[in-house]
């Protein structure tokens, strides 16, 4: 039995959704196949290492002969399925069913999160601070909403993936806010959900209708620069929000310190100066 045993808890554990109903079909009928109980137990539960130790202890003291016993605790192990079954189920949930999450896709040089040291295929959740250093390019991709960012030197942007996504509703706003430094933008073109997500400055707000675009903050003087690359972008300033206009293809916007407070003529630049900013920032595909 001994051996036996130990090969049950080295088994690897079936979908949860077998176990209760192989339980309620044969576990009640074979109550005294102690063998079976516990293949049963340690197939449905997802706490299995838990309670292995636990388990243990109640095989030493069951026997085979004592039925109110082996019943009693059948009964237990049923009603802790039930319980527990909602909270395996919402475990069992990929991340882009809940809650945002980055992947650090490149990295030249070095970049941290939060303090902490990024390296490429990195997991980035919840809210916290990137900065890069001098001569340092990071690039993060979120694959929920087929969009990435790259991040160039010396910058610095606040992350705030802590809410849960809803195809059907607005995504909650400060998600990214470009601090200081440079970041490109990037959307897939397949992106059905570019007018529900929004990029961030001291002073400005770019609605993301644009499939890439790159956006300069300079926090000294208070000053936001926006060059599109393709696609259309929202250009609005923050503080008020009746003062905005639409940069499309090759175009830049200013506003803040020399360009002043209020968001001011939108310019065409010609195609040497729009391949200068693009190389600022290489957008890899």
């Amino acid at each position: 039995m001994t051996s036996s045993f130990i090969q049950l808890l080295s088994c690897n554990s079936t979908p949860i959704i077998f176990g209760p109903f192989y339980l309620l079909r044969h576990g009640l009928k074979k109550t005294m196949n102690l063998h079976l109980f516990i293949k049963v137990f340690l197939m449905t539960s997802v706490l299995k290492k838990m309670f292995q130790m636990t388990l243990i202890l109640i095989i030493m003291k069951i026997e085979l002969k004592n039925k109110p016993k082996a019943l009693f605790m059948l009964r237990f192990i049923i009603i802790l399925l039930i319980c527990f079954l909602p909270i395996q189920i919402s475990l069992a949930k990929k991340p882009n069913e809940t809650h945002p999450w980055a992947i650090v896709e490149t990295l030249q040089g070095k970049a941290t999160f939060n303090k902490k040291a990024l390296k490429v295929n990195d997991m980035i959740r919840n809210k916290g601070v990137i900065k890069t250093q001098e001569n340092s390019i990071i690039k993060i991709r979120l694959s929920q909403w087929k969009n990435s960012i790259t991040i160039g030197p010396n910058s610095i942007m606040n992350l705030k993936l802590t809410h849960k996504m809803h195809k059907n509703q607005s995504i909650h706003k400060h998600f990214y806010t470009l601090v200081k430094g440079v970041c490109r933008w990037f959307s897939s073109p397949k992106n059905n959900n570019k007018q529900k997500q929004r990029l961030y400055t001291t002073n400005a707000i770019f609605g993301v209708r644009g499939t890439d675009y790159l956006v300069k903050a300079n926090p000294l003087l208070n000053e936001t620069e926006i060059i599109v690359f393709s696609g259309k972008v929202l250009f609005q300033n923050r503080t008020k929000k009746v003062d905005r206009k639409m940069i499309s293809k090759n175009q830049w916007g200013g506003l803040g310190g020399r360009f002043g407070n209020k968001i001011g003529n939108i310019l065409t630049l010609p195609k040497n100066i729009i391949q200068h900013f693009k190389q600022q920032l290489p957008q890899e595909k």
